[in-house]
C-alpha cells in the first residue's frame, strides 16, 4: 500500500497546495485585495537589504567538521562532505551561491532545500532546489509521529533524501518565513511604493473630477477628456488645460506630501528591519548576534540532522567558523587575539595560522609570577612565586626547591616533630618527597637531640 490510504487522497492533495507557496498567496489577495511572494517583498529596499547582508554574512562562512573524542575535540579534514559545503557541491552553483540562495528562501519562505546525492551511504553531493518548487505532502492520520514527504514536479522524494532548513515550522517538512508570518507590513510599504510610482508618473498631478454648470455635448466631452489624458501622462510637456466657462475641477486626493509618505515609508522600513533582527541594515555587532547567529545555528543543526551518518550522531557535527566575521575589521580582530595571547588559550603560532601565516616554532605560555594554580583534581595549589606547593585540604607542603643543608646533620626535621624528612644522597641539591612517619620513642631522642644541638630554638 502506498504513503496515502484512498481515504486521505483528497486530504494530501488540498494539504500539499495549501504548502505550497502560490496558495499563501492566494489567500491574502482574497483577504487584502492584492498579493505578496518572495519577488514582492524583494522589490523593498530594507527587504532586500537585510536578506542580501544576512545571507552575505553566512555564504562566506566555511563549514568546518569535529569529532569529539572523550574530553577533547578533533578537526577532521579529509571529510568529502567538507568539500561539498565549502567549495565542489556537485550542482552547477557553488558552494557560497548555493548557501546564499538557501539563506534568502530560509528568512523570506521560512524553508531551504537541497536534493542530497550519496555514495556508498556517504552524503558528497548537494543540489540546490528552490522552495517554489517543493510541495509536503502530510499523512494527518498521526500528528505525533510525523510523516510526509516531498513532491518537487510531480516527482516523490523522502525526507532522508533532502537537506531541510526550516523556521517557524509544524513539523510536516515546511516552515514559515517573513513574507507568511507579515504581510501586512511588507504590502503596505510595497503599496507606499507603488503610490509614488504612480504620483511620478502622473506629474504629481492628483485625481479629481470635473464639474459643469451645463450640460456639455459629446464632442466637447470627448475633448475635455483627451485633454486631460494628455495632462496625466509624461508626453505633457505643458501640463495645461484650458476649462470652458462653467467647467470646473474638485480634487479627490491627496499629494504624497499631504499623506507624509515619506515619514510613514521610514517608518515601515524601521519595523521590517527590526523584523530581521537589526536595527540599521548594518552588519554590527548586534546585528551578528540577533540577525546571523540564529541563522547559523539553524544550518548548523539542519546539516547535523540530514548530513551526519548514524553511528556519526552524538560525537560527530558540524559548524561554521566565525571568525570570518571580523576579517574587515582588523582592529577588533587584533584586540581578540591580544586577548587570547594574555590569557594564555592561545599560543602565538596559532594565532599565525589563523593569520595565513607561517609559525616561529614558539610553543612556550607566559605564566606570571603574581598569579597562584589551583590543580581542582589534587586540590594542590602551587605558587610560582615562591616555588611552594600546598594541599587545601591538609595544609600540607614544601617549597619544592630548598637547598639541602649539608654542612652538619643529615637529617631534616619537620618544625611539628612528627614526620622526618630524609635526604637519599642523590637529590642534586632538592629535597625529596618521601616523609617517614616516627615511633614516640624515635621522636622523644629527635627533639632531645634537637634541643641540645639547638638550645635558642627551644626557648622560642
Amino acid at each position: 500500500m502506498g504513503f496515502f490510504s484512498k481515504k486521505e487522497t483528497v486530504e494530501k492533495r488540498d494539504m500539499t497546495i495549501e504548502n505550497s507557496g502560490l496558495a499563501a498567496d492566494i489567500m491574502y489577495s482574497k483577504l487584502y485585495g492584492s498579493s505578496v511572494d518572495c519577488d514582492t517583498a524583494m522589490q523593498i529596499p530594507s527587504v532586500a537589504r537585510c536578506v542580501n547582508m544576512i545571507a552575505s554574512a553566512v555564504a562566506m562562512l566555511p563549514v568546518k567538521m569535529y569529532r569529539r573524542e572523550g574530553t577533547s575535540v578533533k578537526e577532521i579534514t579529509d571529510d568529502p562532505r567538507i568539500t561539498m559545503l565549502n567549495s565542489v557541491t556537485g550542482d552547477t552553483i557553488s558552494a557560497d551561491e548555493m548557501r546564499f540562495s538557501m539563506v534568502r528562501d530560509y528568512l523570506l519562505t521560512g524553508s531551504a532545500f537541497a536534493y542530497i546525492g550519496r555514495s556508498y551511504d556517504t552524503p558528497d553531493k548537494l543540489y540546490y532546489v528552490s522552495e517554489k518548487y517543493v510541495a509536503v505532502q502530510k499523512n494527518l492520520t498521526d500528528i505525533i509521529h510525523k510523516r510526509f514527504q516531498y513532491s518537487i514536479l510531480g516527482k516523490i522524494y523522502y525526507p532522508y533524501q533532502m537537506l531541510k532548513v526550516l523556521k517557524n515550522t509544524d513539523g510536516f517538512g515546511k516552515g514559515r518565513g517573513i513574507v507568511q508570518e507579515n504581510p501586512l507590513i511588507i504590502d503596505t510599504a510595497y503599496q507606499m511604493m507603488k503610490f509614488q510610482k504612480n504620483q511620478l508618473v502622473k506629474g504629481g498631478n492628483k485625481k479629481g473630477f470635473l464639474k459643469s454648470e451645463k450640460t456639455l455635448a459629446k464632442p466637447a466631452v470627448d475633448e475635455v477628456k483627451a485633454a486631460w489624458s494628455k495632462l496625466y501622462s509624461n508626453e505633457n510637456t505643458e501640463n495645461i488645460v484650458f476649462l470652458n466657462n462653467g467647467i470646473d475641477f474638485k480634487e479627490v486626493s491627496n499629494s504624497s506630501v499631504e499623506m507624509q509618505i515619506n515619514q510613514n515609508m521610514q517608518t515601515a522600513n524601521a519595523e521590517i528591519m527590526k523584523l530581521f533582527g537589526t536595527a540599521d541594515g548594518i552588519l554590527s555587532d548586534a546585528t551578528v548576534k540577533n540577525a546571523v547567529m540564529p541563522v547559523i545555528d539553524a544550518f548548523e543543526a539542519a546539516y547535523d540532522n540530514d548530513l551526519l551518518l548514524e553511528n556519526e550522531r552524538g560525537s560527530v557535527y558540524f559548524a561554521f567558523d566565525t571568525r570570518e566575521l571580523t576579517r574587515g575589521d582588523i582592529q577588533q580582530r587584533y584586540s581578540a587575539y591580544a586577548v587570547a595571547l594574555q590569557n594564555n588559550f592561545m599560543q602565538l603560532d596559532e594565532v599565525r595560522e589563523r593569520e595565513d601565516l607561517p609559525p616561529l616554532g614558539v610553543n612556550f605560555i607566559k605564566l606570571g609570577l603574581n598569579d597562584v594554580l589551583l590543580d581542582p583534581k589534587t586540590n594542590q595549589i602551587y605558587t610560582p612565586n615562591t616555588n611552594a606547593m600546598v594541599n587545601i585540604g591538609t595544609g600540607e607542603g614544601a617549597n619544592v626547591s630548598q637547598p639541602v643543608d649539608k654542612s652538619g646533620n643529615d637529617d631534616i626535621i619537620d618544625v611539628r616533630g612528627k614526620y622526618i624528612q630524609l635526604p637519599n644522597g642523590k637529590m642534586n641539591g632538592s629535597l625529596p618527597n618521601t616523609r617517614v612517619k616516627m615511633s614516640q620513642a624515635e621522636r622523644k631522642r629527635v627533639s632531645s637531640q634537637f634541643a641540645t644541638d639547638f638550645p635558642s630554638a627551644e626557648k622560642r
